[in-house]
């Protein structure tokens, strides 16, 4: 909330004020909702079901197409949420640069306040921290591309551990 001042009611009527604060306020919500996203995808890699589908298919028990794919699909979907938070926080950010001349224009009329200060301080540190999560969002979103190369090596040398198997399981039961 803008600190009340001696123009306070000039401030909290200001068409541009009123803008900023409901983007910044969206700004949070995205963040919030992004902070969930990666929760949840976090929770989905520590209970990795994938190594013991990837044992049935060793087993024989599944197919290991269908088994891939479904983790594949899965981790895809999730992560494509990320894609609708980036348009909305670039939509944000377009309309805060927008009514920011209006918004310098009001505080330069307004005057030295601290309260108006310490007000755009948090704004600066609000910034820096959606800033910060967006490295924090690339990083977790590098490190799921990883895990999914990694699984893929996973189920190769899985199917070829498992045709080793086959052709000696083979071999033995001719020679019997």
């Amino acid at each position: 909330m803008i600190p009340q001042s001696v123009a306070a009611a000039q401030v909290d009527q200001n068409p541009a004020i009123a803008a900023i604060k409901q983007s910044l306020q969206q700004l949070e919500a995205i963040r919030v909702e992004k902070e969930r996203v990666m929760r949840e995808g976090v929770a989905m890699q520590d209970n990795l079901q994938a190594v013991e589908e990837l044992m049935r298919v060793n087993q024989g028990a599944a197919n290991k197409g269908e088994v891939f794919e479904s983790y594949r699909a899965k981790y895809v979907e999730h992560f494509a949420q990320n894609e609708a938070f980036e348009q909305q926080k670039q939509q944000l950010a377009m309309a805060i640069q927008q009514q920011a001349p209006q918004m310098m224009q009001l505080v330069n009329s307004v005057g030295n306040d601290p309260a108006k200060n310490q007000f755009f301080e948090k704004i600066n540190e609000a910034i820096i921290v959606q800033d910060q999560l967006s490295v924090l969002l690339e990083q977790g979103t590098q490190f799921y591309m990883k895990l999914n190369d990694i699984l893929i090596r996973l189920q190769q040398s899985i199917n070829d551990y498992k045709f080793s198997r086959d052709l000696q399981k083979n071999d033995l039961l001719q020679s019997i």
